[in-house]
């Protein structure tokens, strides 16, 4: 019994060691890119939370400079992002990462529900240009478009 238990025990922490390692690197990409996009998710978050409570100018702070320069008063920050009227629902869906752009350019959907009970899909185009992320482009579509 004595030689067998130092073999046993060898042979449960190798498994558990081996377990180890595979969850890692099954749930590691996942866990890493949740990471890496808080703060994508916290501009884009708390833009779509400024929008649904009508304070424009708190989101305006969340565009691109471009984007920013086509709001002459605080409502026209709707129909730069792509929406025709306020949004009274949201809720984020899919997250593309553009590797073309060394992960600098994430592109958020939400599905949206409008003033009139409309829902459509919102498309935000976030850039990292420097410090912080920027929202340079918003697109409504049709759900299934």
């Amino acid at each position: 019994m004595k030689k067998i238990l130092p073999i046993l025990i060898a042979v449960i922490v190798t498994a558990c060691i081996c377990i180890f390692l595979a969850g890692g690197a099954l749930f590691y990409p996942d866990v890493r890119s949740g990471v890496e996009l808080r703060p994508v998710y916290q501009v884009s978050d708390t833009f779509m939370t400024n929008l649904k409570l009508g304070r424009y100018e708190d989101a305006r702070i969340f565009l691109s400079d471009d984007l920013s320069a086509q709001v002459n008063k605080p409502e026209d920050i709707l129909p730069v992002v792509g929406a025709d009227q306020a949004i009274v629902e949201f809720q984020r869906g899919m997250t593309w990462r553009n590797t073309m752009y060394n992960f600098s350019r994430v592109e958020i959907t939400y599905a949206v529900t409008f003033a009139d009970g409309s829902q459509k899909l919102l498309f935000l185009v976030l850039e990292k240009p420097g410090d912080y992320w920027k929202i340079v482009d918003g697109v409504v579509k049709e759900a299934g478009q």
